[in-house]
């Protein structure tokens, strides 16, 4: 196994842009060109690909084993707004 090619973006923005292997995609990993986070990771044998799953549920990418995979890591904090949006059940407009 080797290493993952590390970039180191700007001081303060506490982001790494890795190129991995399609097994080593860890959960809250961002694919690059994508904003949803990777919630799981699954194998699909019968089509031999690496499904990448959002905490919906949804397949949000694939990828065959031999591909690398481009991931940003880090950089989100608690006060980040998720992608696929917020439960705002006490949310009332006041005027």
């Amino acid at each position: 196994m080797t290493a993952p090619a590390i970039s180191t973006l700007p001081d303060g923005m506490g982001q790494q842009v890795l190129v991995v292997e399609p097994y080593d995609v860890e959960r809250g990993d961002r694919l690059a060109g994508l904003r949803t986070p990777v919630d799981s990771l699954l194998y699909d044998g019968n089509v031999g690909m690496w499904l990448y799953v959002d905490a919906r549920g949804v397949i949000i990418a694939r990828r065959r084993p031999s591909d690398r995979v481009q991931v940003l890591r880090g950089g989100l904090s608690s006060h980040d707004a998720p992608p696929f949006g917020m439960s705002r059940p006490d949310l009332r407009l006041v005027r």
